[in-house]
């Protein structure tokens, strides 16, 4: 098959590529070499498969990144993943996350005052972007100001291929190709060891953590600060813009979820489900395996497409639509699953509630802006808009 999910000019291809797929041809190998699994079953199966690993199979193919370079928590495998996992599972709890609530509340409605006054806007660069981003500094434990400053360097890495090929014009390696980066995680980790009475945060946790009795290393330091920063944003950039579109297309929706706040978790659900923020998930065979009834042999990488899984009619009812009451389907697999389901969930769980309670509170409609057509971004690494300009109209306060 030609389709090649790595080229920018067929992003616009996926959704529809992924659909065929699941019709015709549920296990794809494509031109690549790389083999697409897309039914929801296969790919639930895959994702908790012992034989399939992480390690480099984010990477385009042929692509093998040193250790030094391995700044994504995705590049590494069991029992070393799970010791690195365990070092923040209680900094982004459920619990943990519920606290988040205020603070999130607080940025929405910072964020959505000068929209709110104009009469609308464009929703992902003025509030998706930097309400991730805010967000994620502060649970790492960086300035909130060095926001702007990270999306930059996770969008040059995206735009470059950096992402995929560990490489660039600027060079080879994160040592050429973002001294800057490296030399702002060093100089943040140095202060925070020496702070008097340092914040319970990721910064503090990978500074001050031992396993095994043995600090981390500084590679693994830096692999969970940027790891959760680039990771979470992007998530969540997506989601929020994601669900945002859907209030804006669907004012009965709005209206239903206005009569009643109880609803707010499912719609969270479903917009993580219809419209995941990730189109896929990569994974190398290191074992014989059989997936939907194809031998997947040693050496070969997979993409599970999560976006397509959870489109799949053999497992949701009308699966392009939006429904509020899927409690009897299955869990959606936005998140992944098994021992690598991501580690911000309930953090962008709590986001979405938090976002659609306040957005509630202090809008009363939302439309599309007449003229414009919402513009998607669509990459192996991410389902969501590059933009979404709206008409808004604000709830007189009381």
């Amino acid at each position: 098959m030609s389709f090649d999910p790595f080229d920018p000019s067929q992003q616009s291809r996926h959704h529809d590529v992924m659909a065929e797929l699941r019709r015709s041809c549920p296990v794809a190998r494509l031109s690549s070499g790389m083999i697409v699994i897309s039914r929801y079953e296969d790919v639930r199966s895959a994702l908790n498969e012992p034989r399939m690993r992480n390690s480099h199979s984010a990477r385009a193919p042929g692509v093998a990144v040193p250790p030094a370079d391995r700044l994504f928590f995705f590049e590494y495998d069991p029992p070393e993943h799970l010791q690195l996992r365990r070092v923040m599972v209680d900094l982004l709890s459920r619990q943990r996350a519920e606290r988040q609530g205020p603070v999130i509340r607080d940025l929405v409605l910072e964020l959505m005052g000068p929209l709110l006054d104009a009469g609308g806007g464009e929703l992902v660069g003025q509030l998706s972007i930097p309400l991730a981003g805010r967000l994620m500094m502060l649970v790492t434990g960086f300035p909130e100001a060095d926001a702007g400053r990270w999306r930059q360097w996770i969008k040059d890495m995206v735009v470059t291929g950096f992402s995929f090929t560990n490489r660039n014009a600027r060079g080879v390696g994160l040592e050429q190709c973002y001294p800057d980066l490296l030399a702002y995680l060093d100089r943040h980790l140095a202060e925070r060891a020496t702070a008097a009475q340092p914040p319970d945060d990721v910064l503090t946790r990978v500074v001050n953590v031992r396993l095994d009795s043995t600090p981390l290393t500084q590679t693994h330091r830096r692999m969970i600060l940027f790891s959760v920063v680039s990771a979470g944003t992007n998530t969540l950039v997506n989601f929020v813009s994601n669900t945002l579109l859907s209030l804006a297309r669907d004012p009965a929706l709005v209206d239903t979820l206005r009569g009643d706040r109880s609803l707010l978790p499912a719609a969270v659900e479903e917009s993580l489900r219809r419209d995941s923020p990730s189109m896929y998930i990569t994974r190398t065979c290191v074992e014989p395996t059989e997936v939907g009834g194809t031998m997947i042999v040693p050496g070969e990488k997979l993409l599970l497409g999560l976006a397509s899984a959870n489109r799949d009619s053999a497992s949701y009812l009308q699966p392009d639509e939006f429904h509020l009451d899927r409690e009897s389907q299955p869990p959606h697999l936005a998140f992944g699953w098994g021992s690598h389901l991501c580690l911000g969930a309930w953090l962008a769980r709590q986001t979405g509630i938090t976002l659609l309670d306040t957005f509630l509170d202090r809008v009363a409609a939302i439309s599309l802006e007449r003229g414009s057509v919402p513009v998607p971004y669509l990459s192996p690494q991410g389902n969501g808009l590059d933009e979404l300009r709206v008409r808004l109209t604000a709830l007189a306060l009381r």
